[in-house]
């Protein structure tokens, strides 16, 4: 029994000990990272949990996601070639990346290497333009209150201890919490001057008014199917939708816009149906758009601008260039005359959708022309229905000597051809003329010229064809 007690342990020592020849010594085992990498919309980076002590479990039905949360304690690997570089030269190379690639997400990668990167990619000064897409949870699903609260801990550390240097910011495709990064951006970048909010939904006005008050370099404010508050110092202001949108239209009290928005420059209302709202007693007592220079109310479905909403909203700007009427037929010719504008220099006055049912003008477009023939360098009365007579006296008056007409978009008009080759004699610096679905111009010539020889050689074809007529004769 001794001797046997003996053996026993001798034997399993021999096991245990793996020295059997011909076998190969088994490696030891590689733990699974505890996350992986994804990409999502607008590379946003994102650390999907790995581990749910459900042993191999597929990762598709794991779905516990978080954000790299931008505080985390970054791993302790400061040795290799990265800690030999100077902080200087390190910080010139973070920069052209952030110039190449945007800061986010590449700052967020470069701060997770090492100490001694994540030091230098902490400047403030490396995330002057930031842009953020949508990036927790998978698009389209409800977010658990925990992933909300996660979303804002995380937005409110980089605003504070990132962003406050920042003077460009995007937020593009967020359905909720926006006003809180907003009022947030507000709080902690004082030198922001360039807001976008692209595609976001749950703009509040308090949240654009607090930007105003907050951020005095303000000088842009991008939105998209949302509202604007007011900026006394805003500059530009764009509004946009897409194309096919609901039967619901915004209400815009133009007054109050003005008096919210003082200094503006350029207001563009792109697509977007919309309908003034009347300012009551502020109508008489507030001043236009003052600096206006550029007005875009181009759209291709239902519009509501008339005459009389073109008048309350020039009716102080003096100094507008631009003017874009695109699909807006209620206004007439002799509305657009009457405007304060002096020196306008572009107008776009195409219709861009089926004019089946629509009772258009056929004179007033010579009236335009005699208005701001000394100034019009681009004119766009695509599809309209001038006389030919009325076509004809407005390309003799832009054609007269001293014109600075260089693009003519006659698509779709009644035009003929003695008017265009005598605008085309008499204006050499037109270099762009567009006579597609020209109904009353010979075969060949219904199509775009682009440039001074394509202008010379369509010239050419119109007084070959005319040398053709008086043989005939």
């Amino acid at each position: 029994m001794g001797s046997e007690g003996q053996s026993a342990p001798g034997r399993g020592r021999k096991r245990r000990a793996g020295n059997k020849p011909g076998k190969r010594k088994r490696r030891a085992h590689q733990p699974r990272p505890s996350f992986y990498i994804h990409h999502t919309d607008r590379d946003m980076l994102l650390l999907i949990s790995n581990q749910e002590g459900e042993g191999d479990v597929p990762v598709s039905r794991r779905r516990k996601e978080a954000t790299e949360t931008p505080g985390a304690e970054p791993p302790v690997t400061d040795s290799g070639w990265g800690c030999s570089i100077p902080l200087e030269i390190l910080h010139g190379i973070f920069l052209l990346l952030v110039q190449s690639e945007g800061a986010v997400p590449t700052l967020c990668r470069l701060s997770r290497v090492c100490r001694r990167w994540n030091q230098v990619a902490s400047s403030p000064h490396l995330w002057l333009r930031v842009s953020i897409g949508f990036c927790w949870g998978d698009p389209g699903k409800k977010q658990p209150p925990k992933t909300q609260s996660k979303i804002r801990e995380t937005l409110e550390w980089l605003i504070k201890e990132r962003l406050s240097l920042m003077s460009e910011f995007s937020l593009h495709h967020w359905k909720t919490q926006v006003p809180f990064v907003v009022k947030t951006l507000a709080a902690s970048c004082p030198r922001l001057s360039s807001l976008t909010l692209s595609h976001c939904t749950g703009v509040s006005a308090d949240s654009l008014f607090t930007a105003a008050q907050n951020c005095p370099e303000l000088l842009s404010l991008n939105l998209q199917n949302s509202q604007s508050g007011s900026c006394p110092e805003l500059r530009v202001l764009e509004l946009s939708t897409e194309i096919k949108q609901g039967e619901s239209h915004l209400q815009i009290c133009i007054e109050t816009l003005q008096t919210g928005c003082p200094k503006l420059e350029v207001l563009r209302l792109l697509n977007l149906v919309w309908s003034p709202k009347s300012g009551g007693r502020c109508v008489s007592e507030a001043l236009g758009f003052v600096h206006l220079q550029e007005l875009c109310l181009a759209t291709s479905s239902y519009s509501f601008v008339s005459d009389s909403v073109c008048q309350r909203l020039l009716r102080d700007s003096a100094h507008l260039k631009i003017l874009d009427l695109r699909g807006c037929y209620r206004v007439t010719p002799g509305g657009i005359c009457q405007l304060p504008c002096v020196d306008l220099e572009r107008l776009y006055l195409g219709i861009y959708c089926s004019t089946k049912n629509l009772a258009l003008p056929r004179t007033g477009c010579s009236l335009i022309a005699q208005r701001w023939q000394h100034s019009l360098q681009e004119l766009d009365i695509t599809a309209h229905s001038y006389s030919e007579e009325d076509l004809a006296q407005a390309l003799n008056i832009l054609s007269t000597r001293g014109s600075h007409l260089h693009s003519l978009n006659l698509a779709g008009t009644k035009v003929m051809s003695p008017a265009v080759r005598e605008l085309l004699s008499s204006c050499p610096s037109l270099m762009h003329l567009d006579l597609s679905s020209c109904r009353y111009l010979p075969r060949g010539m219904k199509r775009v010229y682009r440039g001074e020889q394509d202008i010379r050689q369509c010239l050419a074809a119109l007084t070959e064809e005319l040398r053709k007529e008086l043989d005939t004769e």
